[in-house]
């Protein structure tokens, strides 16, 4: 998996489950700090709220 492929995997876990950064990095293998950085942004850019990606 490309790296984008891989982030938007951890994006979907963590829209749907809404896990730690802590949990999604034992998961997927990326540091801790990384993911919570991206949760950080998700959370701030309404593209990637819930509502945005409902059907």
């Amino acid at each position: 998996m490309r790296y984008d492929d891989d982030r938007e995997a951890v994006w979907a876990h963590w829209l749907y489950y809404r896990s730690t950064a802590a949990e999604l990095a034992k998961i997927y293998g990326f540091k801790a700090r990384t993911i919570a950085g991206w949760i950080t942004e998700w959370k701030g850019n309404p593209a990637y709220s819930p509502a945005m990606t409902a059907h």
